[in-house]
C-alpha cells in the first residue's frame, strides 16, 4: 500500500490560505481594539462633562443670597453695575475670559467659587473661606475641563424667558441654563444643563 505526502504545492497553498486568515484575524481584533479605544475616551469624556455639570449645579443651588453681602459694602471681585436679579451668582465677560462668581456660605463663612473659561479650558477654583470682608479671590488653577470650545450662561426671569447676562429686568432670575461646548475631533458638541435656582 502506497501511502502519498503532501506536495510541497499542497503545503504552500495551505500555508498561503493560513496568512490570509491570520491576516484577516489581525485586521478584525485591530478593528475591535481600535473601537474599543475610541469607546473608552468617549466614555471619559462624557464622564467628565457629566461631572462638570453635576458640580455647577451644585455650586449654583447652593449659592448664598449676595444681598447680604452687600449689606457691609466690601469690595467686589467684578464691576457692580447691574442689578442682583441673581443675588449671588454673577457672569462677567471679557474679550479674554468668560467668569461666573458664585458666593457660597459655608460653615458660618463666606466664599467665591468661581468658574473661568480662559484659552480653550474650563477652570474651577474656591477662594479661602472667611469671615472678614472683603472676600479673597482666586485666580485660574485648576482645570475641570480641557478643550472646551465655548461657555454660556442665560437666566430665566418670569414673565420675560431666557436672557443673557447683564440682565436689565428688576425681577430676580429663578433658574440658569448651563451651555458648553466642547471640541472633539475636528467636532463641536454642545451640552445643556438647567438648573433651578432655590
Amino acid at each position: 500500500m502506497n501511502e502519498r505526502g503532501f506536495t510541497l504545492i499542497e503545503v504552500l497553498i495551505v500555508l498561503f490560505i493560513m496568512s490570509i486568515l491570520s491576516v484577516l484575524s489581525w485586521q478584525a481584533l485591530d478593528h475591535v481594539d481600535r473601537a474599543k479605544q475610541r469607546l473608552d475616551r468617549s466614555q471619559t469624556q462624557i464622564n467628565a462633562i457629566q461631572a462638570v455639570l453635576q458640580q455647577l449645579e451644585y455650586d449654583l443651588q447652593n449659592h448664598a443670597n449676595l444681598s447680604l453681602y452687600l449689606e457691609n459694602r466690601p469690595a467686589l471681585p467684578f464691576s457692580a453695575n447691574q442689578p442682583w436679579e441673581l443675588h449671588g451668582i454673577h457672569w462677567e465677560q471679557t474679550e479674554t475670559a468668560s467668569t461666573l462668581y458664585i458666593l457660597q456660605a459655608i460653615d458660618q463663612q463666606w466664599q467665591w467659587v468661581q468658574w473661568t473659561f480662559k484659552d480653550q479650558k474650563l477652570y474651577r477654583d474656591e477662594a479661602t473661606a472667611g469671615i472678614e470682608l472683603p472676600l479673597a479671590q482666586s485666580q485660574p488653577h485648576f482645570v475641570a475641563l480641557p478643550a472646551v470650545h465655548d461657555f454660556q450662561i442665560q437666566a430665566w426671569i418670569p414673565a420675560r424667558g431666557w436672557q443673557t447676562p447683564p440682565l436689565l429686568s428688576q425681577r430676580r432670575a429663578t433658574g440658569v441654563e448651563i451651555q458648553l461646548t466642547q471640541q472633539q475631533n475636528e467636532q463641536r458638541f454642545t451640552y445643556r444643563k438647567v438648573v433651578v435656582l432655590p
